[in-house]
């Protein structure tokens, strides 16, 4: 669902049959972070959120953004406390790849986040708890330097 003007001020308007493709391959298991990122950026995001209490997904564009639903079966229920190391270590897992991206939904779920955003072009995640606890990381290395490739 678009949330803004289809022409907005000084900016480009998101692709949202891009947005929806780089979701789906990302439950389907196809693309990594990395990629889900470049393709994002191409498509005209630079930012995003994601609710999981509410299971969506916020792409924002220069002035624009888009929403949509995720497709998590059996998400679990946040936890009352934040676990800074869970989080932490639900990362790593996804970036050894030793878990999908429906596990690491979940693993942040049961660590007790709620939100968490991804600063594409700020290269910054977010991870926030419900009384507002986060954890903070800039993209790895390697990372940064996929991107610029």
């Amino acid at each position: 669902m678009r949330l803004c003007s289809e022409n907005p001020p000084g900016g480009r308007v998101v692709e949202t049959r891009e947005i929806e493709e780089c979701t789906r391959l990302n439950f389907e298991g196809k693309i990594g972070f990395g990629e889900n990122v470049k393709r994002m950026l191409a498509a005209g995001a630079v930012w995003y959120s994601v609710d999981l209490v509410q299971l969506m997904k916020v792409s924002y564009g220069e002035g624009d953004a888009y929403a949509e639903s995720i497709r998590l079966t059996n998400p679990g229920k946040a936890s009352g406390k934040f676990s800074e190391r869970a989080v932490v270590e639900a990362i790593a897992a996804t970036q050894r790849k030793e878990i999908d991206y429906r596990e690491f939904l979940r693993r942040l779920v049961s660590a007790g986040c709620v939100y968490y955003v991804i600063f594409m072009k700020g290269r910054r995640m977010v991870y926030v708890g419900g009384l507002g606890e986060n954890h903070e990381e800039e993209f790895p290395e390697q990372l940064v330097r996929y991107l610029e490739d």
